[in-house]
């Protein structure tokens, strides 16, 4: 349908797959990029933690904690983020300074780029290029991708690893199929494909906590899919395996420590004792019987909630009306797709069927397994740790859109009479379709830019960089600076907006008051909780002003409420 829409409009010659690829990828990586510093408002604390040790490691060779090059992860609040988009970070911040921008680059350049493997995934697929393009569009426009995209989130740099190495060891594990290639040819392919793929999906797990187990799995699932009648096949695969255990090394030598196990503590469901509870009482009114400890077990209750986590992200609130709760993961506005891709996704499962059912089952597969990781958590659904689903959803849209479309004109022709009926229908139906999708992403763009900043600069802890420059203008020689932390993580704000030089944090750290490895006090700067009732210029909210304070300054949301008053 789209190669017969650009024919008949006389614009093969002009616009190739070759160049409207491109067109694509620039699309994508404009949409994100554009007002990237403003929307969302203002950094949150975990870009700026990311932003200010990356800053460090450039300048010092260790984060500001004075922990030399991670490998694993670095300690961050406690929290041990995974190393890989500090180190992406180290360029970024060279080039640009420690800001916004520079924090939010590697995220969006990563997302943009994901645009090119959507399309190889959905080309090769269905044999098809025009639904690669397609289904390449619909990721560079959909909300999901397109707002996380804009963000500092280290999952968009590991989705970028996880979906290229899965691409690339897919494609070495078909090379088996080719029956025209001699072992010798076989085998040099083979690892041209499988080393990058397998570096790559390393890297996602160097990168994000979720990919620790998708990437794995992506990979037995992809394996799996093509060692059946294929003995040879094993072989290739255990010296794959091999030279992954030995590039994840370092993250298994350390999977017993908290530089592993602290955050799976902080965000697993086997912390929460509800079901334990739940079990316990069901025991209880059944008499504590033998059978009652069986029957009630806790394990099926825990059961119980890994599945119904499972569902959440595949139910359609979560992707067309609702998206995730936490403003800071979707807009608010609409879902994490657009409404109407329920209805292409659909057609794209029933083309797919009707084209291929091993392809249908291997893309259904990738699907299926994307939101594992994200259920073993709390707050689910999650938009980030079930990212890697927009990616196989985009195609499944991209299938159903073309195959749409094809039904469309058909359906039309028999109201056409005469030999041009398709050459008159399909640039009409292209269109129109077209229309949709950029319709569709107007829509969501105005609102993104002009109402989002203003509902939840509170999400963003907007307002720090305002809070500091006057309280630095206000200062008077020697005063101290007290700010409340109410609002979360003021010191990281201070040290990121002053470019506070590293090797003064890194000497003064050992002796610093801390919480959860967050600085309490820095030079004149003390961040307290509550009221604090010293000498000094003080910055806190209105409900924890003293009310026999003189109010010197304040600083307000982009939606006019006051957040911080400055008061002595």
């Amino acid at each position: 349908m789209a190669q017969q829409l650009f024919t008949s409009m006389k614009l093969s010659k002009v616009f190739t797959p070759g160049w409207l690829l491109a067109g694509l990828l620039l699309l994508a990586f404009a949409v994100r990029i554009i007002g990237a510093v403003h929307t969302p408002p203002a950094p949150y604390w975990e870009e700026v933690a990311l932003g200010y040790d990356a800053y460090s490691l450039l300048l010092t060779g260790a984060d500001h904690q004075g922990n030399a090059w991670p490998i694993v992860a670095f300690p961050s609040f406690g929290d041990f983020k995974p190393s890989g988009y500090f180190y992406a970070l180290l360029p970024s911040i060279a080039v640009f300074g420690l800001s916004t921008f520079a924090v939010r680059l590697p995220a969006l350049l990563a997302s943009s780029a994901i645009t090119f493997f959507v399309y190889l995934w959905a080309r090769d697929l269905t044999n098809n290029r025009w639904i690669g393009l397609t289904s390449a569009l619909l990721w560079a426009v959909q909300p999901w991708g397109w707002w996380l995209g804009r963000i500092g989130f280290e999952v968009n740099l590991a989705t970028f690893f996880l979906i290229s190495g899965s691409y690339l060891f897919w494609k070495g594990m078909a090379l088996f199929s080719d029956s025209r290639l001699n072992t010798k040819r076989l085998t040099q392919r083979f690892f041209l494909l499988v080393l990058p793929a397998t570096g790559l999906l390393a890297a996602s797990m160097y990168t994000y906590h979720g990919a620790r187990a998708l990437a794995p799995l992506f990979a037995f699932f992809v394996a799996a899919m093509h060692v059946q009648n294929r003995p040879r096949l094993w072989a290739y695969s255990l010296i794959t395996a091999l030279l992954a255990i030995g590039l994840i090394s370092p993250i298994l030598l350390a999977s017993r420590s908290p530089v592993v196990q602290q955050r799976i503590a902080e965000t697993s469901i086997f912390s929460d004792p509800a079901p334990v509870k739940t079990a316990n009482r069901y025991r209880e009114i059944a008499g504590n019987t033998l059978i009652s400890r069986v029957v009630f077990h806790r394990n099926f209750f825990r059961a119980e909630q890994l599945l119904a986590n499972y569902a959440s992200h595949l139910s359609p609130a979560f992707l067309f009306t609702q998206g995730d709760k936490n403003p800071r993961h979707s807009s608010q506005f609409l879902g994490l797709l657009y409404p109407w891709e329920a209805l292409t996704i659909v057609w794209g499962i029933i083309g797919l069927w009707s084209l291929s059912r091993w392809r249908l089952s291997f893309l259904a597969g990738l699907t299926l397994l994307s939101p594992v990781a994200a259920m073993f958590t709390h707050a689910t659904p999650h938009a980030l740790r079930a990212f890697p689903l927009a990616i196989w959803l985009a195609i499944f849209s991209g299938i159903g859109l073309v195959y749409m479309s094809q039904w469309g004109i058909k359906c039309a022709k028999p109201l056409l009479k005469g030999r041009n009926a398709s050459r008159l229908l399909t640039p009409i139906i292209g269109s129109m379709v077209l229309a949709i999708i950029m319709g569709s992403a107007s829509i969501f763009a105005f609102y993104q830019w002009q109402n989002y900043p203003v509902r939840y600069s509170h999400e963003w802890q907007y307002g720090y960089e305002e809070l500091i420059s006057k309280m630095r203008a206000y200062q008077k020689p020697e005063e101290n600076l007290f700010v409340s932390r109410e609002y979360g993580r003021p010191s990281m704000y201070v040290l990121f907006y002053e470019k506070v030089d590293p090797k003064t944090v890194q000497a003064a750290s050992p002796t610093l008051p801390k919480d959860q490895r967050e600085l309490l006090a820095f030079k004149e700067w003390s961040f307290f909780d509550g009221q604090k009732h010293e000498t000094g210029l003080h910055a806190a909210s209105p409900r924890n002003t003293p009310s026999d304070a003189t109010i010197i300054d304040t600083v307000t949301l982009l939606n006019g409420e006051i957040i911080w008053n400055l008061y002595r």
